[in-house]
Protein backbone atom coordinates (compact mmCIF):
# COMPACT_ATOMS: atom_id res chain seq x y z
CA UNK A 1 0.00 0.00 0.00
CA UNK A 2 1.52 3.37 -0.84
CA UNK A 3 -0.04 6.75 0.87
CA UNK A 4 1.63 10.21 -1.23
CA UNK A 5 -0.27 13.87 -1.32
CA UNK A 6 1.38 15.34 -4.72
CA UNK A 7 0.34 18.02 -6.31
CA UNK A 8 -2.75 18.44 -3.60
CA UNK A 9 -4.45 15.04 -4.47
CA UNK A 10 -4.18 12.59 -1.20
CA UNK A 11 -3.61 9.35 -3.30
CA UNK A 12 -3.66 5.39 -1.86
CA UNK A 13 -2.53 2.95 -4.23
CA UNK A 14 -2.44 -0.71 -3.92
CA UNK A 15 0.76 -2.35 -5.92
CA UNK A 16 0.02 -6.56 -5.85
CA UNK A 17 2.74 -8.39 -5.40
CA UNK A 18 4.40 -12.31 -5.92
CA UNK A 19 5.07 -13.98 -3.00
CA UNK A 20 8.74 -13.53 -3.61
CA UNK A 21 8.73 -10.05 -3.78
CA UNK A 22 8.44 -9.88 -8.14
CA UNK A 23 5.84 -8.28 -10.21
CA UNK A 24 3.49 -10.80 -11.92
CA UNK A 25 0.52 -10.45 -13.55
CA UNK A 26 -0.53 -13.82 -12.53
CA UNK A 27 -0.04 -13.28 -8.82
CA UNK A 28 -2.40 -11.48 -6.04
CA UNK A 29 -5.39 -13.65 -7.35
CA UNK A 30 -6.48 -13.81 -3.96
CA UNK A 31 -5.84 -10.17 -2.67
CA UNK A 32 -7.78 -8.77 -6.34
CA UNK A 33 -11.06 -11.22 -5.52
CA UNK A 34 -11.03 -9.51 -2.39
CA UNK A 35 -10.87 -6.18 -4.18
CA UNK A 36 -12.65 -6.02 -6.33
CA UNK A 37 -14.99 -9.12 -8.55
CA UNK A 38 -13.53 -7.05 -11.74
CA UNK A 39 -10.17 -8.14 -11.55
CA UNK A 40 -9.40 -11.79 -11.86
CA UNK A 41 -6.07 -14.29 -11.12
CA UNK A 42 -4.25 -13.35 -14.57
CA UNK A 43 -5.32 -9.87 -15.36
CA UNK A 44 -2.60 -7.35 -15.99
CA UNK A 45 -4.20 -5.00 -13.67
CA UNK A 46 -1.39 -4.89 -10.56
CA UNK A 47 -2.09 -1.23 -9.28
CA UNK A 48 -4.98 0.11 -8.30
CA UNK A 49 -6.07 3.72 -6.90
CA UNK A 50 -7.60 2.96 -4.22
CA UNK A 51 -8.54 6.34 -3.26
CA UNK A 52 -7.63 9.82 -4.37
CA UNK A 53 -9.07 12.85 -2.47
CA UNK A 54 -8.36 16.28 -3.36
CA UNK A 55 -7.19 18.79 -0.51
CA UNK A 56 -6.52 16.55 2.17
CA UNK A 57 -4.10 17.34 4.68
CA UNK A 58 -1.72 15.04 5.92
CA UNK A 59 -2.70 14.30 9.27
CA UNK A 60 -3.68 11.60 11.75
CA UNK A 61 -7.62 12.11 11.46
CA UNK A 62 -7.43 12.61 7.98
CA UNK A 63 -5.70 9.19 7.45
CA UNK A 64 -7.67 7.71 10.39
CA UNK A 65 -11.09 8.40 8.20
CA UNK A 66 -9.55 7.61 4.63
CA UNK A 67 -8.14 4.45 5.78
CA UNK A 68 -10.73 3.31 7.70
CA UNK A 69 -12.87 3.54 4.51
CA UNK A 70 -11.16 1.59 2.79
CA UNK A 71 -11.61 -2.03 5.10
CA UNK A 72 -7.75 -3.21 4.16
CA UNK A 73 -8.53 -5.85 7.41
CA UNK A 74 -9.02 -8.54 4.76
CA UNK A 75 -5.81 -8.88 2.97
CA UNK A 76 -2.32 -9.00 3.88
CA UNK A 77 0.11 -5.52 3.32
CA UNK A 78 2.91 -3.74 3.85
CA UNK A 79 3.40 0.11 3.61
CA UNK A 80 5.68 1.96 1.37
CA UNK A 81 5.53 5.65 1.86
CA UNK A 82 7.79 8.90 2.59
CA UNK A 83 8.79 9.07 6.12
CA UNK A 84 6.19 11.74 7.43
CA UNK A 85 3.59 9.62 6.22
CA UNK A 86 4.70 6.79 7.91
CA UNK A 87 5.41 8.63 11.23
CA UNK A 88 1.58 9.69 11.17
CA UNK A 89 0.48 6.24 10.63
CA UNK A 90 2.19 5.02 13.95
CA UNK A 91 1.10 7.51 15.62
CA UNK A 92 4.48 9.62 16.67
CA UNK A 93 5.03 13.16 16.30
CA UNK A 94 6.56 14.58 13.36
CA UNK A 95 9.81 14.16 11.80
CA UNK A 96 11.73 16.40 14.20
CA UNK A 97 10.38 14.63 17.09
CA UNK A 98 13.19 13.13 19.21
CA UNK A 99 12.08 9.22 19.02
CA UNK A 100 11.47 9.38 14.70
CA UNK A 101 12.75 6.28 14.10
CA UNK A 102 9.94 4.03 12.60
CA UNK A 103 11.59 0.88 13.30
CA UNK A 104 13.03 1.07 17.06
CA UNK A 105 13.09 2.90 20.04
CA UNK A 106 16.25 4.70 19.93
CA UNK A 107 16.23 8.31 19.86
CA UNK A 108 19.02 11.67 18.81
CA UNK A 109 21.63 11.60 19.36
CA UNK A 110 21.28 7.33 18.05
CA UNK A 111 24.07 6.00 19.79
CA UNK A 112 22.52 3.56 21.97
CA UNK A 113 21.32 -0.04 20.54
CA UNK A 114 17.63 -0.20 20.90
CA UNK A 115 14.56 -2.50 20.87
CA UNK A 116 12.83 -3.17 17.85
CA UNK A 117 9.16 -1.42 17.59
CA UNK A 118 6.10 -3.86 17.52
CA UNK A 119 2.55 -3.02 17.09
CA UNK A 120 1.38 -3.88 20.68
CA UNK A 121 5.08 -1.57 22.23
CA UNK A 122 3.31 1.05 19.79
CA UNK A 123 0.28 0.80 21.66
CA UNK A 124 1.87 0.37 25.06
CA UNK A 125 3.66 3.39 24.91
CA UNK A 126 0.66 5.39 23.93
CA UNK A 127 -1.66 4.07 26.66
CA UNK A 128 1.44 5.18 29.15
CA UNK A 129 1.34 8.79 27.55
CA UNK A 130 -2.31 8.68 28.37
CA UNK A 131 -2.22 7.15 31.90
CA UNK A 132 0.36 10.25 32.43
CA UNK A 133 -1.74 12.60 31.58
CA UNK A 134 -1.77 13.23 27.79
CA UNK A 135 0.51 16.64 28.30
CA UNK A 136 2.68 17.51 24.59
CA UNK A 137 5.79 18.52 26.39
CA UNK A 138 6.05 14.79 28.07
CA UNK A 139 5.77 13.09 24.47
CA UNK A 140 8.97 12.33 24.26
CA UNK A 141 9.12 10.72 27.36
CA UNK A 142 6.73 7.84 25.45
CA UNK A 143 8.38 7.26 22.52
CA UNK A 144 6.58 10.84 20.90
CA UNK A 145 3.36 8.32 20.78
CA UNK A 146 0.69 10.56 21.00
CA UNK A 147 -1.90 8.50 18.97
CA UNK A 148 -2.55 4.92 18.75
CA UNK A 149 -1.06 3.14 16.00
CA UNK A 150 -3.63 3.01 12.51
CA UNK A 151 -1.65 -0.12 11.17
CA UNK A 152 -3.34 -3.33 12.10
CA UNK A 153 -2.30 -6.47 13.07
CA UNK A 154 -0.88 -8.63 16.34
CA UNK A 155 1.12 -6.88 18.53
CA UNK A 156 4.12 -8.89 18.24
CA UNK A 157 4.25 -7.70 14.85
CA UNK A 158 7.60 -5.85 14.19
CA UNK A 159 6.90 -2.49 12.73
CA UNK A 160 10.34 -3.53 10.29
CA UNK A 161 8.05 -6.33 8.55
CA UNK A 162 4.83 -4.16 8.03
CA UNK A 163 6.61 -0.96 6.56
CA UNK A 164 9.04 -0.86 3.76
CA UNK A 165 12.30 1.57 4.15
CA UNK A 166 11.35 5.11 2.67
CA UNK A 167 13.20 4.84 -0.46
CA UNK A 168 13.40 7.86 -1.36
CA UNK A 169 14.67 9.31 1.54
CA UNK A 170 17.78 6.90 1.83
CA UNK A 171 18.32 7.76 -1.81
CA UNK A 172 17.93 11.59 -0.91
CA UNK A 173 19.37 11.33 2.45
CA UNK A 174 22.45 9.38 2.71
CA UNK A 175 24.50 11.01 -0.83
CA UNK A 176 22.91 14.67 1.24
CA UNK A 177 25.10 13.55 4.24
CA UNK A 178 28.24 12.24 3.16
CA UNK A 179 28.25 15.71 0.77
CA UNK A 180 27.75 17.83 4.38
CA UNK A 181 30.77 15.32 5.47
CA UNK A 182 33.06 16.09 2.62
CA UNK A 183 32.08 19.79 2.52
CA UNK A 184 33.44 19.99 6.58
CA UNK A 185 36.51 17.74 6.26
CA UNK A 186 38.47 18.09 2.92
CA UNK A 187 38.02 21.90 2.65
CA UNK A 188 39.51 24.54 4.42
CA UNK A 189 36.10 25.82 4.84
CA UNK A 190 32.19 25.50 3.89
CA UNK A 191 32.26 28.36 1.58
CA UNK A 192 34.85 26.46 -0.49
CA UNK A 193 33.58 23.62 -0.36
CA UNK A 194 29.83 24.95 -1.27
CA UNK A 195 31.96 26.31 -4.31
CA UNK A 196 33.79 23.11 -5.70
CA UNK A 197 30.52 21.16 -5.54
CA UNK A 198 28.71 24.07 -7.17
CA UNK A 199 31.26 23.74 -10.09
CA UNK A 200 31.08 20.24 -10.42
CA UNK A 201 27.23 19.88 -10.44
CA UNK A 202 27.00 22.24 -13.13
CA UNK A 203 30.36 20.26 -14.79
CA UNK A 204 28.45 17.07 -14.96
CA UNK A 205 25.21 18.95 -15.92
CA UNK A 206 23.65 18.15 -12.43
CA UNK A 207 20.60 20.17 -11.59
CA UNK A 208 20.48 21.52 -8.14
CA UNK A 209 17.04 22.44 -6.43
CA UNK A 210 16.67 26.44 -5.46
CA UNK A 211 14.13 25.79 -2.91
CA UNK A 212 15.96 23.73 -0.93
CA UNK A 213 19.55 25.38 -0.49
CA UNK A 214 21.00 23.53 -2.95
CA UNK A 215 20.19 19.86 -2.38
CA UNK A 216 19.40 17.32 -4.74
CA UNK A 217 16.38 15.90 -6.31
CA UNK A 218 15.68 12.32 -7.09
CA UNK A 219 16.68 12.14 -10.52
CA UNK A 220 19.42 14.68 -9.87
CA UNK A 221 20.79 12.18 -7.27
CA UNK A 222 20.52 9.49 -9.53
CA UNK A 223 22.94 11.36 -12.02
CA UNK A 224 25.00 12.22 -9.13
CA UNK A 225 25.87 8.39 -7.58
CA UNK A 226 26.80 7.77 -11.10
CA UNK A 227 29.64 10.29 -11.27
CA UNK A 228 31.27 9.12 -8.46
CA UNK A 229 34.47 8.26 -10.23
CA UNK A 230 34.41 11.83 -11.80
CA UNK A 231 33.85 13.14 -7.94
CA UNK A 232 37.46 11.16 -6.98
CA UNK A 233 39.44 12.52 -9.83
CA UNK A 234 38.44 16.14 -8.93
CA UNK A 235 39.16 16.01 -5.33
CA UNK A 236 42.31 14.94 -5.78
CA UNK A 237 43.10 18.25 -7.58
CA UNK A 238 42.05 19.69 -4.65
CA UNK A 239 43.21 17.49 -1.92
CA UNK A 240 46.32 15.32 -3.39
Amino acid sequence: IGADDGQNIFKICLQVLSHDGDQNSDSGGAALDKCSDKFKQGVVHTLLMLLAVPNVQELYANLQILLGELSLDSIDFSITSDLKMVLIMLGKDSGSCRHACIYCEDGTPWKTPSKLNTLGSLQKWHDMWVADGSRDMRSKDFQNMRNPPLLKGAPEDLILELISPPELHLELGIPDKLTTELIKNVFPDEKAGKEFMSKFYKKENITVCGKQEGKLEGNATRKFLKTTHSLELELRKVSP
